[in-house]
């Protein structure tokens, strides 16, 4: 397997160099013989903790030792573990655009792990949290017009009615004859 040409297209999908892209990300891409690109993505000490375990794990259920395209993470429900995860960060009261954006992406994105993500998938985090300030925003400004017209309304048919005042007017309601 070798790396991912720097002039080449960068596999992320932005349409830039992958030298001007993600090169310069903390994880490098490789090709192998027939063209197919991964990601080398380098793990954390906490990682590298767990996989001792996860690999007796799976020699166990298997009998053997996982392979190159062997999944050591089976039967985990994704779907349960990202709404586990968006409840856990609603309850914890993060910021509805995060959420969201977690929620349309399945991207947890940090400060401390952005220089790891493809430029492709900071991209799409951003717009789906900038999407998510535009609709709150939008609906602030739905509910204060709503707000404003209830009141409207209230004030047209509470406003008190005209009664029989001075009779002195010609332009007074109250003084029509009966």
């Amino acid at each position: 397997m070798g790396h991912k040409r720097q002039n080449a297209k960068c596999p992320c999908g932005t349409g830039r160099k992958y030298k001007e892209c993600c090169y310069s990300k903390g994880f490098h891409c490789l090709v192998d013989e027939e063209g197919n690109i991964t990601r080398d993505v380098p793990m954390s000490s906490e990682v590298q903790e767990l996989i001792p375990e996860i690999k007796r794990q799976f020699i166990q259920r298997h009998g053997r030792p996982p392979g190159p395209d062997d999944r050591l993470f089976e039967g985990v429900d994704l779907e349960a573990a990202c709404r586990e995860v968006s409840a856990a960060m609603r309850e914890a009261k993060v910021d509805p655009a995060y959420v969201y954006a977690f929620e349309r992406t399945g991207l947890l994105l940090t400060e401390e792990n952005r220089h790891l993500m493809p430029m492709k998938d900071v991209e799409e985090f951003e717009a789906a949290m900038a999407e998510t300030s535009r609709r709150t925003a939008a609906r602030a400004i739905r509910r204060w017009t709503d707000t404003r017209a209830n009141r409207l309304r209230t004030w047209a048919t509470e406003a008190p009615k005209p009664t029989a005042c001075c009779r002195r007017s010609s332009t007074c309601i109250s003084s029509a004859p009966k």
